[in-house]
């Protein structure tokens, strides 16, 4: 019997939505770019007196070496934390098909359950802080963070269900 292809089928395929995000991306992107929203501010570079992380000025090199490392670091260990410790909650302890026993006891889930949503919270509120700098300088060493995070994560998961895969 073939695939019946319905609308919702279509659209809630995952590389349909891949295609559809990355166009809704670009699209955005070059709409910011058009009005402006990459300005120099945006594209500068070192230290300068109008850049501000919270109420400090980062005027001077050791500021901006600083920021870099915080928007790298928080980044990566944000999703490098949120990658681990979010895929086993959903997939061993929420899941209520998962019948194996659960290599961590009881009180560490209970410790992870409790503490990874305000450790969550903490570090994205960083991460916004140097966001909200709205200059890429800052940005760029976050995106690197998390890529370096989650990249090795996916490959992990992807060659743990190698055997799954057509």
């Amino acid at each position: 019997m073939a695939k019946q292809w319905s609308l919702t089928r279509i659209f809630f395929d995952p590389k349909i939505t891949f295609y559809i995000f990355s166009l809704f991306l670009v699209l955005y992107l070059y709409f910011l770019y058009n009005n402006g929203a990459f300005t120099d501010k945006f594209l500068n570079y070192g230290p300068s007196e109008d850049t501000k992380f919270l109420s400090m000025k980062i005027d001077t090199w050791n500021k901006v070496y600083m920021l870099w490392f915080i928007g790298f670091s928080t980044a990566f260990f944000t999703n490098y934390y949120r990658s681990v410790t979010y895929d086993f909650v959903i997939s061993k302890i929420w899941n209520p098909a998962y019948k194996e026993k659960i290599t961590l006891g009881k009180a560490w889930t209970l410790v992870l359950l409790i503490f990874e949503p305000i450790m969550y919270y903490l570090t994205r509120i960083l991460n916004l802080f140097v966001n909200l700098t709205m200059e890429f300088q800052y940005i760029l060493p976050g995106f690197i963070g998390m890529l370096l995070a989650r990249i090795p994560y996916a490959f992990y998961k992807v060659e743990e269900k190698k055997s799954q895969f057509n």
